[in-house]
């Protein structure tokens, strides 16, 4: 069987430029800056993000409860949403060019009509602006969630002290607390 029933994707290109953004979001992260604009210093650095008081298995649990393809799904409606406003503003503007109709009331018409299109054409960029941030959120939370760390599976029945007496190294609470960083830095990679 070949791919000849394939339908294209009408939003290949769209998905495309969406990519390339959060690809320069991420490029630009890596470059020193924070992981959102909220979280910028004024004298320089980053500040302490909303997750730093959470737990390993709370941030794991948020990631794992959002579904990236909802959002992917939302920016293709967006999408068909530009489309169709779009289409209907060329065809307004082409009946607008039929009407034969001359005066005053003619003149307050047309420039009302190229005014509806005008708007029409703005709320499509207006769509197509949210699809394609829409869209990068959503490769943003398939990437976050693909590269959250695992869940603290120590017995939570323990107090601490007795934790401490189970790990006495503390090895495993330094490796949760390595993997809650982590789990911090991805977070904020969502911020």
């Amino acid at each position: 069987m070949g791919d000849h029933n394939k339908q294209p994707d009408p939003h290949q290109f769209d998905r495309w430029a969406a990519d390339q953004q959060f690809k320069q979001e991420k490029s630009a992260m890596g470059g020193g800056q924070c992981a959102a604009p909220s979280l910028n210093k004024p004298g320089g650095g980053c500040q302490v993000s909303d997750f730093e008081g959470h737990q390993l298995n709370d941030m794991v649990d948020m990631v794992k409860s959002a579904n990236h393809e909802h959002l992917e799904n939302a920016a293709n409606g967006l999408w068909d949403a530009r489309d169709a406003i779009w289409s209907a503003a060329d065809e307004l503007l082409e009946h607008i060019g039929r009407v034969d109709w001359h005066g005053e009331a003619a003149t307050a018409f047309h420039s009302w009509a190229g005014d509806l299109v005008n708007h029409s054409y703005e709320l499509g960029f207006y769509a197509d602006n949210v699809a394609t941030q829409v869209s990068a959120a959503s490769m943003g939370l398939a990437s976050v969630s693909s590269s959250m760390p695992p869940r603290d599976n120590r017995p939570k029945i323990f107090s601490v002290a007795e934790q401490a007496k189970l790990d006495p190294g503390g090895i495993q609470a330094q490796a949760v607390e390595n993997h809650r960083q982590e789990a911090i830095t991805q977070m904020n990679r969502l911020a």
